[in-house]
């Protein structure tokens, strides 16, 4: 039988249970959550995620359900919330190479508006939307970024990673939009936004694997590109979960806090030029960091030329390129973001060192590429 929330208990909802992100922020809810007395995973994902193997967890005090549904599927998505007192959502279709506007849109945006309605007649009181600091990223200097840095624009094409970008601050304003809004039951709905930094981690299958990948690729080799002196601001997926968890709390206990509110997320991994970041990583696998550096101009025009080659094959199928002149751009020219506000009205802190993420995330890579 489904334990009823009662006054103080939560009844948590993430969706993109199966994913990078959701997997973790479910392990935290778990070992970490304050008054946790239900966890139901929602991933489009029919496989059920290991942590959802057992109907409890390992102390018999949290109810672990998981239910494969799609959140472009209005009734699926209410039938999950019924019931819970708040939604973690972590889902979004991510593609920074030329995709399907319409899937994007689907996916990120209407998406998005399914889970709000369903909060709003469900009497779910809060959400918890999992955004991303691209939304700040544009074609010009992208250093010291915050929460009061504007918009890059109005379309797509003012965005850095395009249609993703685009679709996730569309969402996003969508979600604070929705703060105080109310609910079926006449109470209020309290929202917020958390901005995660390029994440990596346990379970990443995109990023630091792709660069992996294309380093296996020439032979173990990968050049440098572009700036050295390019700053690179990465963050551990372990610290952006938290973050997820520390918000329901303080949702729960400062509400005006958080309301209606946009936050940056970052940890204290070093910030440092992309491929010094990297250099563990590929050591770690096998895969060697050249000492010579392909210069941007360079390697932008090869980009473009892919990008090219996809667009004009776009009609006869998806196919996938190993750079696109975005990332490399990002790469090249560095991005910094702070997250002192996430500090200062959250109090939020990492709860795993540089060292820790590290080591998490080259056992899990050593796993998947030399285990």
């Amino acid at each position: 039988m489904a334990p009823r929330a009662t006054a103080g208990d939560e009844i948590v909802v993430v969706t993109g249970a199966a994913g990078f992100l959701g997997t973790k922020v479910v392990e935290l809810l778990n070992t970490k959550g304050q008054n946790i007395v239900e966890i139901r995973g929602f991933d489009i994902c029919p496989q059920k995620p290991p942590c959802f193997l057992q109907s409890y967890d390992p102390c018999g005090k949290v109810m672990l359900r998981y239910s494969q549904g799609d959140v472009r599927n209005y009734e699926e998505v209410k039938a999950v919330c019924k019931g819970a007192t708040v939604v973690i959502h972590t889902v979004a279709l991510i593609e920074v190479s030329p995709t399907s506007e319409t899937a994007m849109w689907a996916v990120n945006v209407k998406g998005t508006e399914n889970i709000i309605k369903a909060c709003i007649e469900c009497n779910v009181a809060k959400l918890v939307y999992s955004s991303t600091a691209d939304v700040l990223l544009g074609w010009s200097e992208n250093c010291n970024l915050n929460e009061s840095t504007p918009a890059p624009g109005d379309k797509v094409s003012d965005y850095l990673f395009g249609q993703y970008a685009f679709t996730k601050m569309q969402a996003e304003k969508r979600v604070l939009s929705a703060n105080g809004s109310k609910l079926a039951n006449d109470g209020r709905l309290v929202t917020c936004s958390l901005r995660m930094l390029v994440m990596y981690g346990e379970r990443d299958t995109v990023f630091i694997p792709n660069v992996i990948n294309s380093a296996k690729s020439q032979l173990g080799y990968l050049p440098r590109m572009g700036n050295r002196d390019a700053i690179f601001n990465p963050c551990y997926v372990g610290n952006a979960a938290w973050a997820h968890v520390l918000a329901i709390e303080v949702m729960h206990s400062k509400p005006n806090v958080i309301a209606g509110k946009a936050f940056c997320i970052g940890d204290h991994t070093p910030n440092k030029n992309f491929f010094d970041f990297l250099e563990p990583y590929l050591a770690a696998t096998g895969c060697t960091l050249l000492n010579i550096s392909i210069p941007y101009s360079i390697i932008v025009f090869f980009a473009f030329i892919l990008e090219l080659v996809v667009w004009i094959l776009r009609p006869f199928g998806k196919i996938s390129v190993p750079f696109t002149r975005s990332s490399i751009y990002c790469v090249c020219k560095g991005m910094t973001i702070s997250w002192n506000k996430a500090k200062k009205e959250l109090g939020y802190a990492p709860i795993y060192s540089y060292e820790e993420s590290k080591n998490n995330t080259v056992q899990y890579l050593v796993k998947k590429f030399v285990a």
